[in-house]
């Protein structure tokens, strides 16, 4: 059955839930609303990433110091990641219908300096340092998004090292180290601005 939507037609697909007048998602832009409703949900001051805060688990130490043993209220080593959005959109990875491509594309687009705790352990929980790293070379990235990511991504170095191999930690360094002196230039350019007036 062939249904008019606007000037073009299409063919009815052959879906139960198929509603008609309405033209059905692609599947980038079904993807995409996807990942922004499980972004859309993240509250930093409501959702941990791990179960322990890495100021719990230094209050913690301090405390078995201080009583000179005892046992561990908490576990101390605990590293598993149990934010409900990072759990979900490893999920929503695994799931058919998209591409890892497309997929890594519409996440790394969707960060911001309030998401990028679950994008980043996201990422890097999926095996994909190289899309994080790739998404702080981008050129207009402000500095708040830049700054979360490299507080996120230092979080995940200290509380899950076994997920970094040599050659990860060594384009960080390098990524790091661009983007110091790129700062340094920036620093110098505005020292000699402001003394020529």
């Amino acid at each position: 059955m062939v249904m008019p939507v606007g000037c073009d037609f299409y063919v009815r697909p052959k879906e139960k839930n198929f509603i008609p007048g309405i033209k059905p998602m692609t599947k980038p832009d079904d993807l995409r609303r996807k990942v922004h409703l499980i972004l859309g949900e993240y509250n930093p001051a409501l959702h941990k990433i791990y179960r322990h805060t890495e100021s719990e688990i230094l209050a913690e130490h301090l405390r078995i110091a201080k009583n000179l043993g005892g046992p561990p209220l908490a576990d101390l080593s605990d590293t598993a990641v149990v934010n409900e959005q990072v759990l979900l959109l490893k999920t929503l990875r695994g799931q058919g219908g998209h591409s890892e491509k497309d997929f890594i594309k519409v996440l790394s687009n969707a960060v911001t300096d309030h998401n990028a705790p679950v994008v980043v352990h996201a990422l890097v929980e999926l095996g994909r340092l190289d899309a994080v790293l790739a998404i702080l070379g981008r050129e207009k990235l402000g500095p708040d998004v830049a700054a979360s990511i490299w507080q996120r991504l230092g979080e995940k170095l200290r509380r899950e090292p076994h997920r970094f191999t040599d050659a990860d930690l060594e384009e960080i360094d390098k990524i790091r180290g661009m983007e110091e002196q790129l700062l340094r230039l920036a620093l110098k350019a505005r020292r000699d601005a402001a003394t020529t007036l």
